[in-house]
Order: structure tokens, then C-alpha cells, then sequence
């Protein structure tokens, strides 16, 4: 029985820089989101006197921002909030499944006619951009009477066609 050998790998020069590049962009993106989460621990009175705009690490270091936010349920109904983007976001999702279930079953499995073509014409809605489709899709959630209302928001998410193929 052979045994396997362990294969040294190196990075090369271009390797080495591209992920130097990377790793400097990754930077850039995760400082502003440290910077929120180290003065959501600054006194108010630091923030608001640019003192913490100077300073990294608050000094001293308090919990009281998150506690006056979240005992502030009426004016601040973080939980709420929290609540309705994990129910939008399971709800989009199940319908996107159900959907996108049934229609790659049919494309991929049965053959019917027009299925080619009614393919190309799914393809080619794709090429329409977002914010062309913002205006008809208020004016039809106005119409249907779905203002303020979970539909709104699960409805047009989830019968987007940008998520469909075949085999």
C-alpha cells in the first residue's frame, strides 16, 4: 500500500501580492463595521464631543447605549424589528423554494410545447433591471391593496424570475 505523500506548495510572487491586495480590501471593508461596534460602547457624551472620534478603545467602556435602546421598547422595538426581517426573510425564501421547485421540475423534466420559448421570454425578463420594474410593482401592490401589509414585501421578492434555470 502506498502511502500518500505530502505535496509542499508555494505562493508564488503574483499569488502572494493578489492576496496582500485582498486581504487590504477585507481591511477596508471591516473597519467601519469595528468602528459602530467599538462606540456603540463609548459614552454618549464621547461621541457627541468628538472625544471618541479620536480614541479606539472607549475609555470607559459602557454598556448603557444598548440597555437605553433596549428598555425603550415603544420608541425602539428593536425585537420587533428583529422579528420582521426573520419572518420576510423565511417567508421569501419558502415561497422562492416552492416556486422555483415546481418551475425546474416542468423546464427541466417535461417536455410541453412552447417550453422553449417561454424559456427565452423568462431569460429575457431577466435583462430588465430592478428599478425599471419599481414604479409597476407600486402601482400593482397600491392596486391590490397590500400597502402596509407582509405581502408587499414576500410577494414581489419571491415571484422574481432572476433565480430560475434549467438542466
Amino acid at each position: 500500500m502506498k502511502r500518500a505523500q505530502l505535496v509542499k506548495r508555494s505562493f508564488t510572487t503574483g499569488q502572494l501580492a493578489l492576496h496582500l491586495i485582498m486581504a487590504f480590501v477585507a481591511f477596508l471593508f471591516l473597519v467601519p463595521l469595528v468602528w459602530m461596534l467599538v462606540t456603540s460602547f463609548k459614552t454618549p457624551d464621547d461621541i457627541l464631543s468628538g472625544v471618541g472620534g479620536r480614541t479606539w478603545i472607549p475609555n470607559p467602556a459602557t454598556g448603557e447605549n444598548y440597555k437605553t435602546v433596549l428598555q425603550r421598547a415603544e420608541e425602539f422595538p428593536v425585537w420587533r424589528w428583529t422579528a420582521n426581517s426573520v419572518f420576510i426573510a423565511l417567508a421569501v425564501t419558502a415561497f422562492v423554494l416552492f416556486i422555483d421547485t415546481l418551475a425546474a421540475f416542468a423546464y427541466s423534466r417535461l417536455k410541453w410545447p412552447g417550453r422553449d420559448a417561454m424559456f427565452r421570454v423568462l431569460v429575457a425578463t431577466m435583462l430588465v433591471p430592478g428599478q425599471v420594474l419599481l414604479i409597476p410593482a407600486y402601482l400593482l401592490i397600491r392596486g391590490l391593496g397590500w400597502f402596509d401589509t407582509y405581502l408587499a414585501l414576500t410577494v414581489p421578492a419571491g415571484a422574481s424570475g432572476e433565480h430560475r434555470c434549467r438542466a
